[in-house]
C-alpha cells in the first residue's frame, strides 16, 4: 500500500481523536478518491475513539471516520463527508439506516442520512425514504420526498404503492412529479380525481410536461374543478397541449375532443373570480393563439371591469401571438385607452411590447401604431409625457423602420434631454448615416423651428462624439 494512503489514514484517525472534523473531512476526500482505497479498509491503525453510536463500526476505516463527521460534525463539514460516502460503496447504507430509523437522533443528522441514502438505488434506501414520507418532522418528510425524485425510474413502483395510503400520498405525488419519466403518468392518473385538492393540483401540474392523448380529457374535467388552485394548472396545461406539434398537426383526431373547445374553455377562466386562474387563461390563450383566442382576450381587454393586471397579462399574450390579428386588437387597446387616465400602465406595456415585435412582415405595423401614437401625444409635457415619449423613442428604435426617423426628428425639438437622448440613439440604430445627413440639411434650413434647429444641434454634436 502507498505510503501516502496510510499517512492520510493516520493524521484522519489523529484529527478524529482532536475532533478536528475539518481536517478529517479532507483527509477522507483524498483517501476515497485515491487508488488503491479499498485496501484502506483492511489496515489496522490503533485509535482511542470509540465510535459512540455504533460500536461494531471500526473508526480506523474510511466508514467509521467518515461517521464520526456525520454525527459530530457541523453542517458545513456534514455536508462536505456526504460526498464522500456515495464514494464508499453500499457498505455505507447500513449505518446510514440505522440513524435514519432512530427517532432520538437530531432531526439535522437524521435530514443528512436520508440525503445521502438517495444517492444509493437500493431496495433498503427506497423502502427507508419511503417510510420517512409519514415523519411528523416536514424537513425530513419533504427531504424524503426529493431524494426519492432524484432516485428517479428505480422509486416509481415504490412511490405508486404509496399512492394507496392517504398519509403518504400527497407526497408520493409531489416525488412522482420531480420524476421526469413517461412511466409516471399512469399513477399520476388514478390520482387526478383524489378528494384532496393539493394531490389533484400536484397530479395535474407533473401531467402537463407530457404530451399523451390520456391527459387532455383530465384537464377539460379538471378545468372546472372548484379548488381555484386545480383549475390554474388545467389552464396552464391546455394552454401547453395548444403548443405541442402533436396537436398542431393531429392527423389522428386525438385532440378533436378538445381543439374545437379550447378557446371556449380558456375564455371561461378569464371570468374565473381567482386572480390566478385569469392570469393563467390569458397566458395560455397567447399560446393558443389562434383568431378565436385573439378575440376572447380582446373581450377581456373591452370590459371596464378588467382589473389592469390582468389587461397587462392580455396585452402581453396579444403580443406573443405574433399574429395581424393580435396586432389589431392591441391597436384598438391603445386607442381606447388613450383617454383613460385610469390606465397609463398598460399603453406603457403596449409600447413596450410593440418594440419586440420579432415578425418582420409585422414591424411595419407595429411602428406605424407608435408613430401615430407620437403625433397624437398632447404637448404638455410632464413627468409621465417624458416617460411616453422615451419609450417611443426606444421601441421605435427597436423596430428599426426608416419611416420612424422623421417622427424621431421632431421628438429633439423638445427641452426635455431624456426624451433628446432617447431619439438621438433610437436613430443611429435605425439608419445613421441616413439619420445624419437629413440632421444635417435640416440644421442649414433657416425656416426651421428654433426648438428644432436646437435639437438637431445637439444632436449632431453627439454624431461627431461618436
Amino acid at each position: 500500500m502507498p505510503p501516502t494512503l496510510s499517512n492520510l489514514l493516520e493524521q484522519a484517525n489523529e484529527a478524529a481523536k482532536q475532533e478536528d472534523w475539518q481536517l478529517v473531512t479532507q483527509c477522507l476526500e483524498k483517501l476515497a478518491t485515491s487508488p488503491g482505497t479499498g485496501r484502506v479498509e483492511s489496515l489496522s491503525v490503533a485509535t482511542e475513539e470509540p465510535n459512540r453510536r455504533s460500536p461494531q463500526l471500526n473508526p480506523s476505516s474510511l466508514l467509521g471516520l467518515a461517521d464520526q463527521v456525520l454525527e459530530y460534525g457541523d453542517f458545513q463539514q456534514r455536508w462536505e463527508v456526504a460526498k464522500v460516502f456515495p464514494r464508499l460503496g453500499t457498505e455505507a447504507i447500513a449505518p446510514l439506516l440505522e440513524i435514519l430509523a432512530d427517532s432520538d437522533a437530531e432531526v439535522e443528522l437524521r435530514w443528512f442520512a436520508g440525503r445521502i441514502l438517495g444517492e444509493f438505488h437500493t431496495p433498503d434506501a427506497i423502502a427507508a425514504l419511503i417510510e420517512l414520507l409519514n415523519s411528523p418532522e416536514e424537513e425530513l418528510n419533504s427531504m424524503a420526498a426529493s431524494a426519492l425524485a432524484q432516485m428517479g425510474e428505480p422509486a416509481i413502483a415504490a412511490l405508486t404503492q404509496q399512492l394507496a395510503d392517504s398519509n403518504s400520498r400527497p407526497l408520493a405525488v409531489r416525488s412522482l412529479g420531480k420524476i421526469r419519466n413517461p412511466e409516471i403518468i399512469e399513477p399520476l392518473l388514478s390520482v387526478v380525481g383524489d378528494r384532496d385538492p393539493q394531490v389533484r393540483c400536484e397530479a395535474i401540474a407533473a401531467l402537463n410536461s407530457y404530451d399523451d392523448p390520456r391527459i387532455p380529457p383530465v384537464l377539460v374535467e379538471s378545468i372546472h374543478d372548484f379548488h381555484a388552485s386545480v383549475r390554474r394548472e388545467a389552464t396552464i396545461g391546455l394552454g401547453l397541449c395548444a403548443m405541442r406539434p402533436s396537436y398542431k398537426n393531429d392527423t389522428q383526431g386525438i385532440y378533436k375532443a378538445i381543439a374545437s373547445e379550447i378557446e371556449e374553455l380558456l375564455r371561461e377562466r378569464l371570468w374565473d373570480f381567482n386572480p390566478g386562474v385569469t392570469h393563467q387563461a390569458a397566458i395560455s390563450l397567447g399560446r393558443v393563439a389562434t383568431p378565436k383566442a385573439a378575440a376572447c382576450l380582446d373581450e377581456i381587454l373591452d370590459s371596464p371591469a378588467t382589473p389592469i393586471p390582468l389587461q397587462i397579462n392580455a396585452v402581453r399574450a396579444l403580443a406573443w401571438m405574433g399574429t395581424p390579428e393580435a396586432l389589431d386588437y392591441l391597436e384598438k387597446a391603445l386607442v381606447s385607452r388613450e383617454h383613460k387616465s385610469s390606465t397609463p400602465e398598460v399603453i406603457a406595456e403596449i409600447i413596450s411590447l410593440l418594440g419586440r415585435i420579432e415578425a418582420p412582415e409585422l414591424k411595419p405595423k407595429a411602428a406605424q401604431m407608435l408613430i401615430e401614437l407620437l403625433n397624437r401625444q398632447p404637448k404638455t409635457g410632464g413627468r409621465d409625457s417624458m416617460r411616453r415619449e422615451q419609450a417611443i423613442a426606444s421601441a421605435l428604435g427597436y423596430l428599426g423602420q426608416k419611416t420612424s426617423i422623421e417622427p424621431l426628428i421632431q421628438l429633439l425639438a423638445t427641452s426635455e434631454a431624456g426624451v433628446r437622448f432617447h431619439a438621438i440613439a433610437a436613430l443611429k440604430q435605425i439608419a445613421p448615416d441616413q439619420a445624419y445627413f437629413q440632421l444635417l440639411e435640416l440644421s442649414h434650413q433657416p425656416s426651421a423651428n428654433p426648438s428644432l434647429k436646437q435639437g438637431v444641434a445637439v444632436a449632431l454634436e453627439e454624431w461627431v462624439k461618436s
